[in-house]
């Protein structure tokens, strides 16, 4: 915008140049003047499109760099989304295992119980038949 500007400032000198040229209104010394202000506008609206063009390039660099760290930054939540994945997968075969291990319990503990029944059973018949084989003995 500040191009536009100076390049508006320095048709508009040249052209009061001309027309006073023309006309006859202004002298030497006012041309001098007014040229080395042309030139001035002119070095000016030349570095200032130097850093634009500088600035240019360096929003160019600027954009690729965060192009790439974008390009990193998705391949981290890639990688990471596959680790969450695993992670639930290994948590869901853990308490898979831990489930049937709790099965595991509860049927040895069914078993421990009915084996006690058992016994007591056979402690109970054997009781019996030691009244029985005492009775026997005593008749």
């Amino acid at each position: 915008m500040q191009v536009w500007k100076f390049k508006n400032m320095r048709v508009l000198f040249v052209a009061f140049l001309l027309l006073g040229a023309i006309w006859g209104c202004a002298t030497t010394k006012q041309v001098q003047s007014l040229e080395e202000r042309v030139n001035q506008l002119q070095d000016i609206a030349e570095k200032a499109q130097q850093n634009a063009t500088d600035a240019k390039v360096k929003a160019q660099v600027c954009c690729e760099m965060s192009t790439q760290n974008a390009e990193r930054a998705e391949a981290a939540a890639s990688r990471a989304e596959k680790a969450a994945s695993k992670s639930e997968s290994a948590a869901s075969r853990a308490e898979s295992a831990a489930s049937k291990a709790e099965n595991e319990a509860q049927r040895a503990k069914q078993s421990a119980n009915t084996a006690n029944q058992a016994a007591n059973k056979a402690m109970d018949t054997a009781n019996k038949v030691e009244g029985i084989y005492e009775r026997i003995m005593e008749k």
